[in-house]
């Protein structure tokens, strides 16, 4: 868990910020997290793109693709290492 909450602070993001990158993508919502406060992050860094067509206002640029399939990576990994140990 700690080598994950490295990588999300060099990421320069916050936990927050990664529910919320998922949840656009995905197109859900978290009630806990505050959107507004952490989009600002997350578009400062580049890993969205306001678009005032979608109906969210907001989609991934490039990085914030990029970003969500590193940390969906992290989870697929433990999978497989699991299962592999089971085994």
């Amino acid at each position: 868990m700690l080598e994950l909450l490295q990588e999300i602070v060099k990421d320069r993001i916050t936990p927050n910020q990664l529910l919320l990158l998922f949840a656009i993508d995905e197109s859900i919502s978290f009630p806990q997290i505050n959107p507004h406060l952490e989009i600002k992050g997350l578009k400062r860094e580049g890993y969205i793109i306001m678009n005032e067509d979608l109906e969210t206002g907001c989609e991934l640029s490039d990085d914030g693709k990029m970003l969500k399939i590193k940390y969906n990576n992290y989870f697929i990994k433990g999978k497989k290492k699991t299962n592999s140990i089971l085994m």
